[in-house]
């Protein structure tokens, strides 16, 4: 009963930051938010596209702005939108249409207000709003309530008033040196007016999450580590953000180091080239060769001659038809180190792998409705060269000493010769999961989504050497093979190992609007194996949870609760949890 009650006790954070959201939020100011006026675009706007030239021919007409922004867009064009949306606008009404720039469900909810401040229309962009004749005001875009946008719309009667998009989007996706997407962590924050717009994370391919996309100001923005100052000069990158522009964005973090931002721009690596209708396919090969020779022209015996190779391929297609969505790639980062280069005699050169990747990813999507998508997932990774282990000649120890499961002495190899100490294809993981995405609540100053389903691992490791210390050797074999040990690397086996989980998990993340200048969000991840039968009942239960106030426009005030609680002896035990307050303060004159 006690480690039930201390258990639950580590949920009362999370508890309390959703509690107080319902306790605080409260009706907003009247008309929160930035307005997004024609005067604030045209000063953004590159000057040879705010109007519209007479053509110099009937033949060739210059683009607006806004057909050259559409050109960015993951959705369709704004007059193909309207064309397409089927809503029913009833005799006496008129309607609002609000573009998307991405794809349905990724972008924040709108909610639209009279005259009066009442809500008479909530839901996604992409489609049009039946009101009655007069004057709205739609509310739209990321962070707390009053950083949303306004816009101010006068509705007549039979007609559909289309807003034109002068905001802008951003989509990041976070990913590895290695160009593998995973769940990195950054915040974003405003450049001009350290305004910030919260902590987000890349989507989890595990869970097949998509990329959510933020609506903003069109300005400049920084996109910094968690916990650094706003005006910070390191661990962050910038981007500019144009009206009526999705900008696609790949933030590189090294997880290794905490998730340190290393790079990132406005790059596509997945530039596609059409193979059918609704298939498309890239390659991407690259690499490069170091050679590097030193000659002592005092002491011949220091001459080296050494070169590295590198390698990567990234090669992938992709099915895209709505609902459908498949994806399958296959990375191999291959680097090779060359030592011992000997023209004369090239049979010398030794050729020893240093980077050995290959990865097979394949995703299915299926969007049954905007807020609802199964979903698939598998994952191979190996390794494709064997690794070896060469005779120490430094230390004059250029043979090897092999021992058996028992510790005792199994073969004396005097060769003299490298040994492969690791075969090739070792280890195997193959990881595959399927599940469903779904958007329980979007509405005015909720968020909520749910990912749930199953998840399947298996490693299979072959039968490999370690070096191991000579202390590991039985105090009588020491003895009696004391001089065979001490000209010897040691190496001891270890047995082929094969481990496999499976059990379902799921992932809940829950976003909240406090009032005007604050936000909630809590998420819980929970994996619970059920086979092997030795891990079944211990969870994997993962809460983070952050409450960001604003207090000023240079003050801002963030708490974050974690916790990790791991009772899988595979996945390594674990049970701690942590508490941060940070104040954040920054000033800069303008």
């Amino acid at each position: 009963m006690r480690d039930t009650i201390h258990r639950c006790s580590r949920l009362l954070p999370a508890v309390f930051i959703l509690a107080s959201a319902c306790v605080f939020a409260s009706q907003p100011p009247d008309l929160p938010g930035d307005d997004i006026s024609g005067e604030y675009l045209q000063r953004l706007l590159p000057p040879d596209s705010i109007s519209v030239k007479e053509p110099p021919s009937a033949s060739k007409t210059p683009a607006t702005w806004l057909q050259e922004a559409e050109k960015t867009w993951e959705a369709p064009s704004l007059a193909q939108q309207i064309a397409s949306d089927n809503t029913n606008i009833p005799v006496g009404k008129g309607a609002i249409f609000i573009p998307r720039l991405s794809e349905l469900g990724l972008e924040p909810a709108v909610e639209i207000l009279d005259s009066a401040g009442t809500v008479v229309g909530e839901g996604n962009t992409g489609r049009n709003y039946a009101v009655l004749p007069g004057r709205y005001y739609v509310i739209h875009g990321s962070g707390s309530q009053h950083q949303r946008l306004v816009h101010t719309v006068d509705v007549t009667e039979g007609r559909s008033m289309p807003i034109v998009p002068g905001w802008a989007g951003l989509s990041i996706n976070v990913v590895d040196e290695n160009g593998i997407a995973f769940r990195g962590e950054y915040e974003l924050t405003r450049v001009d007016s350290f305004a910030p717009f919260g902590r987000s994370y890349g989507p989890d391919p595990s869970l097949g999450e998509e990329t959510k996309t933020w609506i903003l100001k069109p300005g400049l923005y920084k996109i910094m580590g968690p916990g650094e100052n706003y005006n910070t000069l390191k661990n962050f990158v910038t981007v500019r953000l144009l009206p009526g522009q999705l900008i696609n964005f790949i933030l590189v973090e090294d997880p290794a180091s905490f998730n340190k931002i290393t790079s990132g721009g406005i790059v596509d690596i997945l530039t596609p080239q059409n193979l059918a209708t609704y298939w498309k396919y890239g390659i991407d090969i690259g690499g490069n060769i170091l050679f590097n020779a030193k000659v002592d022209h005092l002491q011949n015996a220091n001459n080296t001659t050494t070169s590295t190779i590198a390698v990567l391929l990234n090669s992938w297609f992709r099915y895209e038809k709505p609902p459908y969505n498949w994806s399958t790639s296959l990375k191999l980062d291959e680097g090779f180190a060359l030592s011992e280069i000997s023209l004369t005699n090239p049979g010398k050169t030794v050729i020893e792998p240093n980077i050995d990747e290959p990865r097979l990813t394949s995703l299915f999507i299926w969007r049954v409705l905007s807020w609802f998508g199964p979903y698939g997932r598998f994952e191979a990774t190996s390794t494709i060269f064997p690794k070896r282990v060469f005779p120490d000649q430094i230390n004059n120890k250029p043979f090897f000493y092999l021992l058996n499961d028992n510790g005792y002495r199994d073969q004396y190899d005097t060769i003299s010769a490298p040994r492969e100490r690791e075969p090739s294809f070792s280890p195997t993981e193959l990881t595959g999961s399927v599940g469903a995405n779904m958007d329980l609540v979007k509405v005015r100053y909720v968020d909520a989504r749910l990912r749930t389903g199953f998840a399947y691992e298996f490693i299979h490791t072959r039968k490999y050497y370690e070096i191991v210390d000579v202390s590991t050797i039985p105090a009588a074999v020491r003895q009696s093979d004391s001089l065979q040990i001490s000209r010897s690397t040691v190496l001891m086996p270890i047995s082929a190992m094969t481990e496999n989980a499976i059990g379902p998990e799921a992932a809940a993340v829950l976003d909240v609007r406090v009032g005007g200048r604050a936000t909630a969000k809590s998420e819980v991840r929970l994996f619970l194996p059920i086979v092997p039968a030795k891990n079944r009942g211990m969870p994997k239960l993962d809460i983070i949870s952050i409450l960001s106030w604003q207090i000023s426009r240079v003050v801002t005030l963030d708490y974050q609760y974690t916790y990790s609680f791991c009772d899988i002896q595979v996945l390594g035990k674990k049970k701690e949890s942590e508490h941060r307050l940070i104040l954040r303060y920054s000033y800069t004159s303008r």
